[in-house]
Parts: C-alpha cells; sequence; structure tokens
C-alpha cells in the first residue's frame, strides 16, 4: 500500500495527569518516533491541550500526530501504520473512535471523533489551522453531516456537543476532512465493563484503553481493573530508555492560580 511511511515525520503525544500509571503504559508505546508528553497535571486537558499541542508543534516537520492517553496500552504498533498507510494512500485526515452509537454507556457524538486514540494528518490541519476560527464551531446544524448510522448498535445523540474540544472536529468536518471511523467494543474482558478495545483496519486488536486514568492508585478497584489491563500488553522498550520530550503550559498554570486566588478574595467579600 504506497511507499514506506517515513517515520521521523511521525510523532506520538500524550497529555499526562497521572505519572505513575504513565510509567506502565509508555512501555507500551510505539518505539522510533517522536514521543512528546503534555503536563497535564494542572488540569490541562481535552481542547486546552489540543490548542497547545498546535502552538508548540506546529514548527516542527510532522507529518502524522498519533494521540493517545496514558491509559491506553497498545498491542499491536504496526496495525497504527497500517492505519495511516491507508490514511495516506484514501487521503484521510482523521481516524479515530466515533463518541457515541460503539460503546454501550457512551451515547455522545457519532459523528465526531473521542481522541483517546486519535490519528491526524497534522501537516494538512497544520496548514489552515485558526485556532480563533476553530473554537466558533460549538454548534451543530440539523442533518449537516449526511451519514448512514443504522450499523451503530447502541445509543446516540447526534445533538450532542457534550465535549469542549468537539469544536475542533466539527471545524474539520466543515473544512471537508475526511474521517476514517476505526471499530471498538468493550467485550474483551471479563467484570470490565469500562476498558475498549479498539480494532484496526482488520480485526487486530490495536489497543486496549481502560479509562479513568485520573483514579489510577486512588480508587483500587480501577487501580486493580487497570493493572489487569496493563498484564496484557505488549512491552516494547523500558521508560528510562524513551526520548520524552516533556511540555509545560506555564501560562495554563499561572491563569489556573490566579482564578482560585479572585475566586477565593470574592468568596470572601461577596459570601
Amino acid at each position: 500500500m504506497g511507499q514506506n511511511l517515513n517515520k521521523e515525520t511521525i510523532a506520538i503525544i500524550t497529555t499526562v495527569s497521572n505519572m505513575e500509571l504513565f510509567k506502565k503504559t509508555v512501555a507500551f508505546f510505539p518505539v522510533n518516533i517522536k514521543l512528546f508528553v503534555i503536563d497535564g497535571s494542572d488540569g490541562l486537558f481535552g481542547l486546552n491541550s489540543i490548542k497547545f499541542m498546535f502552538k508548540k508543534l506546529r514548527s516542527k516537520k510532522i507529518k502524522w500526530i498519533i494521540m493517545a492517553d496514558e491509559d491506553v496500552i497498545f498491542m499491536n504498533t504496526g496495525s497504527i501504520f497500517s492505519i495511516i498507510k491507508e490514511m495516506e494512500e484514501k487521503k484521510y485526515g482523521v481516524a479515530g473512535i466515533r463518541d457515541g452509537g460503539i460503546l454501550s454507556w457512551r451515547g455522545k457524538n457519532p459523528y465526531l471523533i473521542n481522541p483517546f486514540f486519535c490519528i491526524l494528518d497534522f501537516e494538512k490541519i497544520n496548514s489552515f489551522y485558526d485556532e480563533k476560527e476553530f473554537i466558533k464551531h460549538n454548534y451543530l446544524v440539523e442533518n449537516e453531516f449526511n451519514e448512514n448510522l443504522e450499523d451503530l448498535k447502541f445509543n446516540y445523540s447526534t445533538s450532542s456537543l457534550f465535549e469542549n474540544y468537539y469544536c475542533f472536529f466539527i471545524w474539520l468536518r466543515r473544512k471537508n476532512i475526511s474521517f476514517k471511523f476505526l471499530n471498538a467494543t468493550t467485550s474483551g474482558f471479563e467484570n470490565d465493563l469500562e476498558t475498549t478495545t479498539v480494532f484496526g483496519l482488520n480485526t487486530d486488536i490495536v489497543l486496549y484503553h481502560t479509562w479513568y486514568a485520573r483514579t489510577y492508585g486512588i480508587d483500587t478497584k480501577n487501580t486493580d481493573r487497570i493493572n489487569e489491563v496493563i498484564k496484557k500488553g505488549v512491552f516494547l522498550k523500558e521508560f528510562n530508555e524513551r526520548k520524552i520530550i516533556y511540555l509545560k503550559n506555564h501560562s495554563f498554570s499561572i491563569k489556573k492560580k490566579l482564578k482560585k486566588f479572585y475566586n477565593r478574595v470574592s468568596n470572601f467579600f461577596f459570601k
């Protein structure tokens, strides 16, 4: 399927709020590609993470960005590159999981992606990226996205604006960026109704997504559940051997602290 991929132009990025968990799951991340880690310990995630990603990486020579949460355990990294090859051949700009209709407990918008695992044609999107423009697209138009959703097994809401990052993907669709939707299920683990199994182009298992990363090491039930999934992972490389590029949004942290201070002062004087 086309020429071999130039892995020097592929990068993976994750926003980490739980470093204890990430130090375990990073051992299953693809090797020999750039790995960027955004510090999410101060609450930076979702839309803010996407905006910060473009701010820091826009000048980099990156063709493909793989977005993955820290609670993702990769099983077959070769399948990721097969997906990218198909995206390149068929001109897809985004690949990922529908945020509705795929999982029994996730009945959000099926036209949009949940970026716990998402592949972007970063070079193409970067060529017209405009933060001020895309944040204005946090609205939906009835019947705007004409897709057949009859094969979806579970509930969904085509009018959902549940996530703050939806505006980014709505904007991409309105820019005529083609989406490649991957299959997924939650039936892979006994007594585990949360962990999501994501499939590649065929029936290959690409990864498991455990969800609830922030509870790891805090909530015993979720910690034990996630540890069971980690045992299934394909160990690739020691954490300390990874070439990790850390990214910190210092202005976000300062603004958050100032907001907390302002709220405390306001509550003191106006309670």
